[in-house]
């Protein structure tokens, strides 16, 4: 899969995503730091990525319609460490097809995962 880890996203994560044969873009690696949201929206279309992010302001499905990008993976964890990040991105690897985040909202939380709106998996919890 193709993504974009926001400037918030924990190196481990990308690392660990490279590791399994992912392709990611990195907004700190590429320099992009402070680019505008609705810029990294743009960008994840236009390349097909799925957006990685703690930033909630992707989540509003107003400012930015579903189907109307390609994909956002918000982690909302109340324990934030880089392995509890990457122990939820995994989950949603795993539970989700890459099919069912084009165009939606993923919304990774520590006992649950919903996707835009509708639960997916809830019976996990992260390692603390």
């Amino acid at each position: 899969m193709k993504f974009i880890a926001d400037e918030n996203v924990a190196r481990l994560v990308i690392r660990h995503l490279r590791d399994i044969g992912h392709d990611v873009v990195s907004i700190v690696e590429a320099g992009l730091v402070g680019t505008d949201d609705d810029d990294i929206i743009a960008m994840g279309s236009r390349e097909r990525r799925i957006i990685i992010t703690h930033d909630k302001d992707f989540g509003h499905v107003l400012r930015y319609p579903l189907k109307k990008h390609s994909g956002v993976i918000l982690i909302r964890l109340r324990y934030p460490t880089p392995r509890n990040i990457w122990n939820a991105v995994q989950r949603v690897l795993e539970a989700v097809p890459e099919g069912k985040m084009r165009g939606r909202v993923v919304v990774v939380e520590e006992t649950r995962i919903r996707l835009s709106g509708r639960e997916v998996h809830k019976d996990w919890k992260l390692a603390q």
